[in-house]
């Protein structure tokens, strides 16, 4: 028998890492008792780690009598320590949001009113893993134990996901400017300690995943993609490490994928998930959604879906040379990242929760794609369309 991954053995430690499973009469029961909303439809919405759900009602808040839509979110048992991480996350956004042209998440205050994030508490059996058609329902009693989560709503933003393959060129040109939008709304809140503070999400960072995601990488079974993350993790030490203490850094959003934007009547209306905004790099935004958006895109429009893009971008935001630099490489680790933790994440923590695939599975091919272009060729046709001087 061959030794298991040290990894593996952690998801024994850490069994709570599981999403919570709860009735949506518990739906409804958290929502009044955290935020006063008195809830008459639950509607769960497809997520990644949490559970979220669209809810109907009325809030007994009089300063929100207009809306009777909100999202639910109870968030994945591993955060609940980081409860004060989430609250400056929220605080960040309501002081940002003023700045942008599109909608985001509005939060509703708990009924402790100094806060926007409430805890509840829902049974969970530790080291507990039910049926796909029992996750709803908690069966019996006995053997349960309660457990901590916190729990978020916001105002619903009605609206679809993009579909990245019906955007056509001038709507992908939208799309960038949103992202530069977004950082320089971003980038006036200033920083204390937030960005040193680990929240069980730091194979997110970009900038830290090369330091993290080794350990991941072992897991993947495909050797073919494992050298390939393997060979993206060298290019970050030679390409990145070096002049990291060159690039600019502020407040980011770091996941900016195509689940996370909402469009109405062929328009960009709004950005969702705000809950990992990291104190990190401005071009970690960039080449996070030029990533994710490569993947969405048809094989033969790709690159140039990727290109209108970083146009728009660059129509408000002039990115430096380091910026420059170190862009191709970024992009490639938030590939080996998605992949990394997809894979973890399915067959060892969430089992069968195909969500978790919806990026991961195409970016194995999409990652082989870019890495057999080269920088050179997908810096020169990523930059060809802008007008200003860029030089790679």
């Amino acid at each position: 028998m061959g030794t298991e991954p040290q990894i593996v053995k952690k998801v024994d430690e850490r069994s709570w890492k599981i999403r919570p499973y709860v009735s949506d009469q518990q739906v409804k029961d958290i929502a009044y008792k955290c935020f006063g909303l008195d809830v008459s439809n639950v509607k769960e919405i497809v997520s990644y780690e949490d559970r979220n759900f669209l809810l109907e009602g009325k809030l007994i808040n009089e300063k929100y009598k207009e809306f009777d839509k909100f999202v639910l979110k109870i968030f994945n048992g591993e955060f609940t320590l980081f409860k004060h991480i989430f609250e400056s996350n929220n605080s960040i956004l309501l002081n940002s949001a003023k700045n942008w042209s599109f909608q985001t998440p509005v939060p509703i205050e708990t009924l402790n009113c100094n806060e926007t994030i409430g805890v509840c508490k829902v049974p969970l059996q530790k080291g507990f893993i039910c049926e796909e058609d029992s996750k709803s329902e908690l069966i019996s009693e006995d053997g349960w134990y309660d457990f901590a989560h916190l729990v978020r709503l916001v105002i619903y933003i009605p609206g679809q996901v993009v579909n990245v393959k019906e955007m056509n060129e001038d709507l992908l040109f939208s799309f960038g400017k949103m992202v530069a939008e977004l950082a320089i709304g971003l980038q006036p809140n200033i920083c204390s300690s937030c960005e040193d503070i680990i929240t069980g999400k730091e194979a997110w960072d970009t900038m830290k995943a090369p330091y993290v995601l080794p350990e991941y990488i072992t897991l993947i079974k495909d050797e073919v993609v494992k050298k390939l993350c393997e060979d993206v993790l060298r290019l970050f030490e030679n390409n990145v490490s070096p002049i990291i203490h060159n690039l600019p850094r502020q407040w980011i959003h770091t996941d900016l994928n195509d689940q996370n934007i909402l469009q109405n009547d062929k328009q960009l209306v709004g950005v969702l998930d705000f809950d990992e905004l990291l104190y990190s790099y401005r071009v970690v935004d960039l080449a996070t959604a030029l990533m994710y958006f490569s993947i969405g895109a048809d094989d033969k429009n790709r690159m140039s879906s990727i290109a209108a893009i970083f146009s728009g971008y660059s129509s408000l935001i002039t990115l430096n040379k380091p910026e420059l630099k170190v862009l191709y490489t970024l992009f490639l680790v938030r590939f080996c990242a998605s992949i990394c933790m997809s894979n973890y994440n399915y067959n060892y923590i969430d089992l069968g929760n195909e969500y978790l695939l919806i990026h991961a599975e195409k970016g194995k091919d999409v990652l082989k794609y870019f890495s057999d272009m080269g920088e050179k060729e997908f810096m020169s046709q990523l930059t060809k369309n802008v007008t200003k001087p860029y030089k790679t």
